[in-house]
């Protein structure tokens, strides 16, 4: 397939608006999980500045800074920072796991999405795909939500809820069962 310099904006049908209507929720969960990763990455490191008697004061141009290269990391960097910082090493195969699909949805099953969709055999098999990397996505972020909540203090969900949150958010984003599988 040849990329023209612009868009060919293909036919939309109810198959296509189906499978791209799943990748935009999977990309929004993408996006959710990468920004909490972030935040808590960046209130570890700016705790354990502080603890070490390195922080700024908050009118210092060097604290600006400081945040803005926080806030410029990768994924990729930011779990390993969670890592550095006293994850054990369950946690941090999950917070890995959930890096790989995200870059897999992102990276890979984004920028493929036109193959396919227009047969249920394809359409299936590419939101089996989706399904499989945001449960991933999903139990890493059920871990990141509940380490914010206990940074921050605020109420943890039930049991019940976390248990069921992985199966919820797959269901949300791809539908029809797709969370029980």
């Amino acid at each position: 397939m040849v990329c023209p310099p612009f868009l060919d904006c293909p036919e939309r049908t109810q198959f296509s608006d189906e499978y791209y209507g799943v990748l935009g929720r999977a990309l929004l969960v993408c996006q959710q999980f990468e920004t909490k990763c972030r935040c808590l990455a960046m209130i570890y490191t700016m705790k354990r500045f502080r603890d070490a008697g390195e922080g700024y004061e908050a009118a210092d141009p060097k604290f600006a800074e400081f945040v803005s290269d926080l806030c410029k990391r990768q994924l990729a960097t930011n779990v390993k920072v969670l890592k550095y910082y006293g994850l054990n090493s369950q946690a941090g195969m999950v917070l890995g796991s959930a890096r790989v699909a995200r870059n897999e949805i992102v990276h890979g099953i984004a920028l493929g999405a036109q193959d396919g969709i227009e047969t249920d055999t394809g359409r299936t098999a590419c939101i089996k795909s989706v399904a499989k990397c945001v449960r991933a996505i999903a139990v890493g972020d059920r871990l990141i939500s509940v380490l914010l909540q206990m940074g921050t203090h605020e109420p943890v969900p039930n049991s019940t809820y976390l248990r069921g949150y992985p199966a919820s958010v797959v269901e949300w984003v791809c539908g029809t069962g797709a969370g029980r599988e």
